[in-house]
């Protein structure tokens, strides 16, 4: 355990859709077909059940065997997924540029378009209209239309999948933020004579809901951080808030996932969710990933580990559609963790130093972070966590160099630790968690005073009140972090 440096500073919206006169035919280009498509010999049917984009490469997966194949890998990111049953097809978009999440020369420039894969997941189509999709997220199927989602331009796409033409939708409340990303939407969903859409922000995001087919805003909510995908299970809607790791049920935090949720589905009485490296624009085409898996009641399953396939982008169930998918090569170095976690992405735990806690601390109770954790600004400091289900243990790792400084833990009001530092240095203090709190609870930490560097420490020049230095924050089950 290492104490940093004392001396470090540390309405009714203007809404519109282009007239039947701005429409355009679909351009329908020639098939790119995967070198091993038309290899009958090799035909052969798989239970492939979820399908999955990355960064590199469109992914089938089969949830009973959890082998995955490469369904296809050259056309840039792949994102937005929906299947067609009774068409018995799969539409993906692709971005067919790799670089447009850390260049905006390139993103500016992207012309991306859908895919249309058949059962042998055989590209047979490619659907582009006459005007630019640049930074495609997610697509969903309705209302016999394909609508994808356009980040660069605040856009949504719509293509008529009877007519062949293709429209565009401007959800933006405001005229000024049309064809530029000021929202940078990224899901849509029907529900209940709605379309949903989820409003990134870059920061705190926010559910916009458009009655259908009107598409005027009814309202528009606050919902989770970096927030991505939406998933509707039982009446309930989830959501995933990316930047601080955290599955959300109705906007309450139900379980925290850790690192970077992107893509989400539930199939056959288990939730899938795609966690990826929160790692700089830059760098996330090399990482690695994993698909971790939740029981209906979210305990935890297990974790498929995706080597080099970048980020995960959306996950969807292929209900209904068998494919074909001997012929397919299998991504090498995937792997299956039952009931635990792969060594690339650990159980998850919140990192006192990493930016991923910022919104989750009791403003001006903390100080900034500085090295691998931070400091207490108040005798009792409150930061917001998930008990994940399953969950026994609380642990937090704390420090001092202050010899008896005594300290309180409390878990939602409720005191689950007190002790004392009968020394300088740093301990690992495991409490256990009261039956039945699970969800988001409040974590409280207590001391019984603040102590100054600039009066303690000889020649420390920091004024600042601190408690002790906390540096991480997890739960157990069984001795294990969950």
């Amino acid at each position: 355990m290492s104490i940093p440096n004392y001396h470090c500073g540390y309405g009714s919206s203007d809404l519109y859709i282009t007239s039947p006169s701005a429409m355009h035919e679909t351009n329908w280009v020639k098939p790119l077909v995967h070198d091993m498509a038309d290899r009958e010999d090799a035909l052969g049917e798989c239970r492939m059940n979820l399908a999955i984009t990355t960064s590199k490469h469109l992914l089938v997966l089969d949830t009973e065997t959890f082998t995955v194949r490469i369904a296809n890998s050259r056309a840039g990111i792949y994102y937005g997924l929906c299947a067609d049953t009774k068409a018995g097809v799969l539409y993906v978009g692709a971005r067919n540029s790799a670089s447009g999440p850390y260049d905006e020369v390139s993103r500016a420039g992207e012309r991306g378009s859908m895919l249309v894969l058949n059962d042998r997941m055989a590209v047979i189509a490619n659907l582009a209209p006459d005007f630019p999709l640049r930074d495609m997220h997610a697509a969903t199927l309705f209302d016999g239309k394909l609508w994808v989602v356009c980040s660069y331009d605040n856009m949504v796409a719509v293509h008529d999948l009877r007519t062949g033409t293709w429209d565009r939708w401007y959800p933006a409340p405001n005229p000024e933020d049309r064809h530029r990303d000021v929202h940078h939407f990224n899901t849509l969903q029907p529900f209940d004579g709605r379309l949903l859409l989820v409003a990134h922000n870059r920061g705190p995001s926010s559910l916009l809901e458009y009655h259908y087919p009107g598409l005027d805003l009814l309202q528009a909510t606050d919902m989770g951080v970096h927030t991505h995908d939406l998933l509707i299970r039982d009446g309930d809607l989830h959501c995933l808030s990316s930047f601080d790791g955290t599955v959300l049920a109705n906007r309450t935090a139900k379980v925290f996932t850790g690192h970077y949720p992107r893509g989400f589905a539930f199939h056959d009485g288990r939730f899938y969710v795609g966690i990826s490296t929160f790692a700089p624009r830059q760098a996330r085409k090399d990482q690695s990933a994993t698909v971790r898996i939740f029981n209906a009641d979210w305990t935890l399953v297990g974790n498929i580990r995706l080597p080099d396939v970048g980020m995960i982008f959306q996950i969807a169930p292929l209900d209904g559609f068998p494919i074909h998918t001997a012929h397919l090569p299998e991504l090498p170095g995937a792997e299956f963790v039952k009931g635990g976690y792969c060594s690339s992405f650990p159980a998850p735990s919140y990192e006192l130093g990493s930016p991923q806690t910022d919104g989750l601390l009791n403003r001006n109770e903390w100080h900034r972070a500085e090295g691998n954790g931070r400091w207490t600004a108040a005798r009792r400091a409150g930061m917001r966590i998930v008990v994940n289900p399953g969950s026994r243990r609380l642990c937090v790792r704390l420090a001092t160099p202050i010899r008896g400084i005594k300290v309180s833990i409390l878990l939602q009001d409720i005191p689950v630790a007190s002790f004392a530092f009968r020394q300088a240095g740093g301990r690992t203090q495991r409490c256990t968690i009261p039956a039945g709190l699970t969800g988001e609870c409040t974590l409280e930490i207590r001391v019984d005073r603040l102590w100054h560097p600039d009066k303690t420490i000889a020649g420390s020049a920091d004024s600042r009140g601190l408690g002790v230095f906390v540096e991480e924050v997890w739960t157990e089950a069984a001795g294990t972090k969950i």
